[in-house]
C-alpha cells in the first residue's frame, strides 16, 4: 500500500503525489537486483523529469536507461502540459506493471523468508550441541545471503542470525555488535515481534541497568501481544543464547 499526505505549504509541483513517488522509489530500491526494470514505463525520462526522486534510483538497469536521454537537453523544448500528460502516462504504465506482477514480490518475500527459516533451523541445531560447527557454518551462510538480499529487512534477519551464531561461539561482543545492527533495521521495518526478541536478547547479554531496560521493553511488547511463554518464543525466533 502506497500512502501519501500535502501540506499546504509545500512547494513540489505535484505535492499531493510526491510522497507516493518518494515510497516507490524506496519500494524499487529495494527489489532484488535486475527485478526493477520489469516494471519500469517506456518514459522513464519524463517521469524522472516531474519526479526528479526517480532520477537517482541506484536499481540495475535504470540508471543506463536515464543516461540515454539527456534530460535537460530533449526534454526543455517539450511544452509543459505535454510533459504533464506523458508523466502521468507513464505513472499509470508504472503503477500498472506493478499491479500485474505482485507474485514478483511476494516470491522476493518467500525467499528472504526462507532463507531466514533455515538459517534458525541451522543455528538451533548448533545451540543444541548437533555437529556444531556444521551447523554454525550453514547459520553463517544463511546470514551472508540474507545479507546481500535487497528487501530491506533481509539484512537485519542476517544481523540477528549472526548475532546468535555469534552467541553459541561464546563471543558476547561479536553478538552484541550484530545486535546492535538488527534492532533499528527490524524497528524500521515494522518487525515489532523479531525487533523484541533481539532486543531481549541483546538485554541478557549486556545485564546493569541497561540490560534491564532493554528486557523490561521487550517484555511488555511480548505482554501487550499477549505472548505468555516468552521463554519458548525467544527460543524458536532467537536462538542460541542461553
Amino acid at each position: 500500500m502506497l500512502s501519501g499526505r500535502c501540506y499546504e505549504r509545500e512547494t513540489v509541483p505535484f505535492k499531493a503525489v510526491d510522497p507516493v513517488v518518494d515510497e516507490l522509489r524506496h519500494w524499487l530500491s529495494q527489489l532484488p537486483d535486475g527485478e526493477a526494470g520489469r516494471f519500469l514505463p517506456a518514459d522513464l525520462s519524463v517521469l524522472a523529469r516531474v519526479f526528479p526522486v526517480l532520477g537517482d534510483l541506484e536499481v540495475a538497469g535504470v540508471s543506463s536507461r536515464l543516461k540515454a536521454y539527456p534530460l535537460e537537453r530533449a526534454l526543455d523544448h517539450i511544452e509543459p502540459h505535454e510533459l504533464r500528460r506523458r508523466a502521468f502516462a507513464a505513472m499509470k504504465e508504472l503503477l500498472g506493471n506493478i499491479w500485474k506482477a505482485p507474485m514478483l514480490w511476494q516470491s522476493a518475500m518467500v525467499r528472504v523468508f526462507s532463507c531466514y527459516e533455515r538459517g534458525l533451523s541451522a543455528l538451533s541445531a548448533a545451540a543444541a550441541g548437533h555437529d556444531r560447527k556444521r551447523a554454525l557454518d550453514a547459520t553463517q551462510r544463511w546470514a551472508k545471503t540474507l545479507m546481500k538480499e535487497k528487501l530491506r529487512y533481509a539484512p537485519a534477519l542476517g544481523h540477528l542470525l549472526r548475532a546468535g551464531a555469534s552467541a553459541v561461539s561464546g563471543e558476547r561482543s561479536a553478538a552484541l555488535l550484530a545486535l546492535e545492527a538488527a534492532i533499528p533495521r527490524l524497528d524500521d521495518a515494522d518487525l515489532g515481534y523479531l525487533a523484541a526478541c533481539a532486543r531481549h536478547r541483546k538485554g541478557e547479554l549486556s545485564g546493569g541497568a541497561t540490560g534491564r531496560e532493554l528486557l523490561e521493553r521487550s517484555r511488555a511488547f511480548f505482554l501487550a501481544q499477549g505472548i505468555v511463554n516468552t521463554e519458548r518464543c525467544l527460543a524458536m525466533s532467537a536462538p542460541g543464547f542461553t
